[in-house]
């Protein structure tokens, strides 16, 4: 779960047009890719992503604001 956990924050915190100059990948596809993930995989990590999907986007949000508010102050 750490390591699921740990590669969807990575997937999330990505500038836009992502590490592969595409936008933001589907975190589970981004997961996927990385650690070649098998479909029996992929099904058991997929709940654990939900659950963590909104406390990581309030998460980015915040990161986001405050370096909007550092980007601003200077």
């Amino acid at each position: 779960a750490a390591i699921a956990l740990g590669a969807f924050s990575s997937a999330q915190a990505q500038p836009p047009g992502g590490p592969h100059g595409g936008g933001h990948m589907n975190p589970l596809e981004e997961m996927s890719s990385t650690l070649n993930l098998t479909d029996a995989q992929k099904a058991k990590v997929q709940p654990i992503v939900d659950q963590a999907k909104p406390q990581l986007q309030t998460i980015h949000q915040e990161a986001m604001t405050k370096a909007k508010a550092v980007i601003d102050a200077s």
